[in-house]
């Protein structure tokens, strides 16, 4: 996925399809709008977070492949962030506070085997509720333009 450009307050963004195999694609790009070419640059009209899946479907089953995209707005667009965020407390019990942060985020937690435990869309600072978590060592993934993680231990 490339960086998307503005271009009289509408976005278009290129995805590159990496797939490898025969079959049907089918992309979705959670505006309403969908596209079934091998590739795709569609158009998004506002700013916000924008739930994109591609999906191949081959001769045994259908494959998927889901990302978070974030179109900030004009104003926020030079903005850069740094590892310049605060998370605490490191233990966390109940509650994790995360704060440092500007603009438009997707936050998500993982787990050490990297599968998503936790996930919120974030304009600023944030808290995240994690009182049903079991207590373990988990990453903390603060995504805009790239990805900053942490380590984060959850202790009851």
């Amino acid at each position: 996925m490339s960086t998307p450009d503005p271009v009289d307050s509408l976005y278009t963004v290129h995805f590159q399809n990496t797939s490898v195999g025969e079959g049907s694609y089918y992309w979705v790009f959670g505006d309403g709008n969908s596209s079934s070419d091998f590739e795709s640059a569609p158009i998004f009209a506002s700013t916000g977070f924008y739930y994109v899946c591609l999906s191949l479907e081959g001769i045994c089953d259908t494959i998927s492949y889901c990302e978070v995209l974030i179109l900030p707005g004009l104003n926020e667009r030079s903005e850069t962030y740094t590892e310049e965020f605060s998370l605490y407390p490191n233990p966390a019990r109940d509650c994790l506070i995360i704060s440092g942060i500007t603009g438009a985020v997707y936050i998500t937690l993982l787990d050490t085997m990297g599968n998503i435990m936790t996930s919120q869309a974030s304009r600023g600072n944030t808290q995240m509720d994690i009182k049903t978590l079991p207590s373990r060592v988990y990453f903390l993934r603060i995504s805009y333009d790239t990805n900053y993680t942490r380590r984060i231990i959850i202790a009851r």
